[in-house]
């Protein structure tokens, strides 16, 4: 892939990701579900292991869709892993504090879809 394509790829990317902490999307199980790799884990700023089933039901709760706030992302930065397969990391504030996020991201036919997220709470930027 070209220079351009990497770019492409990398804002593709970070789109996808800012879909997911918009809330009406995280609201909308449908909409969760076709971001969402059918082999998605995540791993919540508890430590708690949560399944790509466990993850669409508990987004379209609006409480937990709420914690969130108005999200700020910062820091953002993509690598690519593999062909189609990219590692995106941000630090993200919002109502429930300072996080530092990781997603990888994965090309399919259906549209780029998140296969893993892991978030870790941050005492500072």
């Amino acid at each position: 892939m070209d220079d351009r394509g990497q770019l492409d790829a990398a804002a593709a990317v970070v789109a996808a990701e800012l879909r997911l902490l918009d809330p009406e999307v995280r609201q909308d199980a449908a909409a969760v579900d076709g971001l969402l790799d059918p082999a998605f884990r995540e791993i919540g700023q508890s430590g708690r292991l949560w399944s790509r089933q466990d993850m669409v039901e508990a987004l379209a709760d609006a409480a937990m869709s709420d914690t969130l706030g108005a999200p700020v992302v910062s820091q953002a930065t993509v690598e690519q892993l593999a062909p189609g397969t990219y590692l995106l990391t941000y630090l993200l504030a919002s109502g429930s504090g300072l996080t530092r996020r990781s997603s990888i991201w994965r090309a399919t036919a259906g549209g780029w879809r998140c296969v893993f997220h892991q978030g870790t709470r941050a005492e500072d930027g």
